[in-house]
């Protein structure tokens, strides 16, 4: 209970920490801010990241749940990488039914992978699926709020340094997060290869 609690702590921090970077990069490198949308948002981000994550509850028991314990064997990047890929996979269906444009498809798959890693060292930081859920669920909440409504629009060249700056940013939060869990030398019980909800 207390690496799920520090856990939690931890994915709301990182998850909120990489839009908020992202934000600052944005207005360095000349987008127009937007902050005046942003508290009336921010209300409703508790209520939609709830929802948010009862909806994630299905995709992270089969993606950092069971796949996470299948492929286990391959290394954290690889394995964590992958189970991104075939993420953003799962996605592309209902983008291409969306109409969504090639440029936004990158941002949103991009996005996918860039933070899969992320979701993943919550799964193991905290050895339960949970974290990874409520990482899920921040993800389409928290993360979509402040990356929506605190920036204008990009011109083209502007977008691509936000989208591939706040990649590099989920990918350094990951690395950070499995720094801070080698540090502690947590070992949970039934981290090697679960499949259930609690991972144990």
């Amino acid at each position: 209970m207390k690496s799920l609690l520090l856990a939690v702590a931890v994915a709301v921090g990182l998850f909120s920490l990489v839009p908020t970077v992202r934000f600052l990069l944005g207005i360095a490198i000349g987008v127009p801010s937007m902050l005046e949308a942003l508290p009336p948002v921010l209300v409703a981000v508790p209520i939609v990241l709830v929802m948010q994550s009862v909806f994630a509850i299905g995709e992270e028991v089969g993606w950092r749940g069971w796949l996470h314990g299948q492929l286990r064997s391959l290394g954290f990047w690889p394995m964590a990488l992958l189970i991104g890929a075939m993420w953003a996979v799962w996605h592309l269906p209902v983008l291409i039914t969306l109409g969504l444009d090639g440029r936004s498809m990158i941002t949103y798959l991009g996005t996918i992978l860039a933070a899969a890693p992320l979701l993943s060292a919550l799964r193991d930081y905290s050895g339960t699926v949970w974290a990874a859920v409520l990482g899920h669920g921040l993800l389409n909440s928290l993360r979509v709020a402040l990356e929506q409504n605190t920036l204008g629009v990009p011109t083209q060249m502007q977008a691509w340094v936000l989208d591939i700056g706040t990649w590099v940013l989920w990918i350094l939060a990951a690395w950070l997060l499995l720094r801070l869990r080698g540090l502690a030398r947590v070992d949970h019980p039934g981290s090697g290869g679960d499949s259930d909800l609690t991972g144990g």
